[in-house]
């Protein structure tokens, strides 16, 4: 609902600038994707996505640019993306994706848009071989903390979800032939500093036990230094 509420509001800003045939096919085009997203049917969501792109790439018209119309169209083609990725399992689906959100989060610094950016980064960074990269890991981390300022240092039923989120792929980072070297130790550090963050807010006894068992099993071996550096990372 908080969706579609958006995208109508994005639309009725159309209506204050000048009408003209690029806006009025832009206007339809977005109404589209309004309905479209709201029933979850992802190819046509998709294709209206990049109608919309090859049309507004083109013009520096203002129903494109000074309506926040173009973060919408990236972030849903991003979702859309990252949707058929787990249907196809194709991984040029997945870049695809990742590239989107980036573009959506570039244009407005929307933290839901770079938790899902630094998520699916991570997701690609463990399908890769080679050394992982732990870009993703951090753009979660930062959207989370940014969320956690946003919602005026409360810890919401949503950040909670997020956070969870977050643990499982940062896991994956600590498993065994990663977790003695500097990937599977950051890997660590930034799961037991979840795990704190968390430990702030009015959780039930189902999550509370889940990030104190998480922060357990991940906190076993930290040093003195460890110690020190986790403590003046977290907001006071």
């Amino acid at each position: 609902m908080k969706k579609i509420r958006k995208l109508t509001f994005i639309i009725l800003l159309f209506f204050s600038y000048p009408d003209t045939g690029m806006a009025q096919q832009v206007r339809a085009l977005y109404e589209k994707l309004a309905q479209t997203e709201s029933s979850q049917d992802i190819y046509t969501s998709l294709n209206l996505c990049k109608k919309i792109i090859q049309i507004c790439e083109n013009t520096p018209e203002s129903e494109c640019w000074y309506s926040n119309i173009m973060r919408h169209v990236y972030r849903i083609k991003g979702k859309s993306e990252f949707t058929i990725y787990k249907k196809e399992l194709k991984r040029q689906r997945l870049t695809e994706a990742i590239n989107s959100l980036a573009t959506s989060y570039n244009l407005y610094r929307d933290p839901e848009v770079q938790f899902l950016q630094g998520y699916l980064k991570a997701v690609q960074s463990l399908l890769e071989k080679g050394r992982p990269d732990l870009s993703g890991l951090v753009f979660c981390w930062e959207a989370i903390l940014d969320i956690y300022a946003r919602e005026n240092w409360e810890i919401s039923p949503q950040l909670v979800v997020k956070t969870k989120q977050f643990i499982e792929v940062s896991e994956k980072f600590a498993r065994p032939g990663l977790g003695k070297n500097y990937t599977g130790v950051f890997a660590k550090y930034i799961i037991v500093l979840a795990c704190d963050l968390m430990d702030k807010g009015n959780l039930n006894q189902t999550d509370q036990k889940y990030f104190r068992d998480i922060r357990l099993k991940f906190a076993s071996h930290e040093g003195a230094q460890w110690q020190k550096w986790r403590n003046n990372s977290l907001p006071r």
